[in-house]
């Protein structure tokens, strides 16, 4: 259930979508636009997501928060870049 949408990221072919709902529960998701239908949906955990871009191929989304830059490929965490 997306109440509220805090950010958006499209590939340039337009073939998918990640949004996050940032003030609601934490989640990043992933969206086919054609059909509607949600991809895949995860907790980031602890904080509130920001910023959002997907890699070329759509398997990895890049979500910004907290001084943070967290990479997710299909929905699993695989890299954190702190900056301070």
């Amino acid at each position: 259930n997306l109440n509220w949408v805090g950010h958006a990221a499209f590939l340039p072919d337009g073939s998918v979508l990640a949004l996050d709902n940032n003030h609601q529960n934490h989640h990043a998701h992933v969206f086919d636009p054609a059909t509607g239908r949600e991809r895949r949906a995860w907790r980031v955990a602890g904080w509130y997501p920001g910023d959002m871009a997907l890699s070329p191929d759509g398997a990895r989304v890049l979500v910004v928060a907290e001084e943070r830059v967290r990479v997710f490929r299909h929905g699993k965490p695989v890299a954190v870049i702190v900056s301070y």
